[in-house]
């Protein structure tokens, strides 16, 4: 997630009397991945996405004023369960293999592949069992940002934050499809997510904060086909930890959109 930055203005005269930094991050509870790749001519589809994804939260910074020299700083902020948008997209590499992208809001965007194991591709849709594995990964700043708070008299203090994370993915999709239309299928997903925050300003100590958060989610979904165009639907349960401990235990919900865009043949 993007790092934000917060000013509340209490009092009169334009006169900043309190400021807050947040760090934290969103790691989806779902991964929309149905058991069928996209099929051996190399079709290319996009989805978007709406579900619950967990906040993890590294620090918070707070001063009583603005201009005074007491700081205080917060890294028991834990885990909230909260929701998400992302979008991602799949290329079709042979009868059994898709190169994935997947796009996280306030994440570092992932890079990866999905194998089928057993079954026909999603091009087919055969009736049958269906089961594939699928894998991630992606790095990167996910916020750099950095404010100036002025009393009105020239007097300026910057404030600076940084977020940088690398993440992994794990998971597996067993399915039975039933017929063109319809096909129940049972996700696990892991997700593994290593974290380095930093808040500063010229006027104390840099403060940094490391951990790892974990999120492993177990769905139960439906993907619906209609022509070009596919609707998945997942619930279960997410099990999230940061830092090893804090754990959460949140019932997740969610819909995903999608359309074959381009196919070979």
């Amino acid at each position: 997630m993007r790092a934000f930055l917060i000013l509340i203005f209490l009092g009169t005269g334009g006169l900043f009397t309190s400021c807050s930094s947040t760090l934290d991050f969103h790691v989806p509870t779902q991964s929309f991945s149905s058991p069928e790749v996209v099929g051996e001519t190399l079709g290319v589809t996009a989805q978007a996405a709406f579900s619950n994804s967990t906040k993890f939260r590294l620090a918070r910074l707070e001063q009583a004023a603005i201009f005074s020299s007491q700081v205080d700083i917060s890294t028991e902020e834990g885990t909230t369960k909260d929701n998400i948008l992302n979008t991602s997209a799949a290329l079709g590499l042979g009868n059994a293999v898709e190169a994935t992208y997947r796009a996280y809001a306030d994440s570092p965007n992932l890079i990866g592949a999905k194998v089928q194991l057993i079954g026909r591709d999603e091009g087919q849709k055969l009736e049958g069992i269906k089961l594939s594995l699928h894998a991630g990964y992606g790095s990167g700043q996910v916020d750099n940002k950095s404010f100036s708070a002025s009393n009105g008299s020239g007097t300026t203090r910057e404030y600076n934050s940084t977020l940088d994370i690398e993440a992994y993915e794990l998971g597996s999709s067993l399915g039975y499809r039933l017929s063109e239309t319809f096909m129940p299928y049972l996700s696990y997903n892991f997700r593994s997510y290593d974290a380095e925050g930093n808040l500063s300003s010229a006027s104390f100590t840099d403060q940094t904060i490391t951990g790892r958060a974990k999120v492993r989610s177990t769905q139960l979904g439906l993907l619906i086909n209609k022509s070009r165009f596919y609707l998945q639907l997942e619930g279960g349960h997410a099990k999230s930890t940061w830092r090893g401990a804090d754990s959460r235990d949140d019932y997740t919900l969610g819909l995903s959109l999608g359309m074959r865009i381009f196919t070979a043949s």
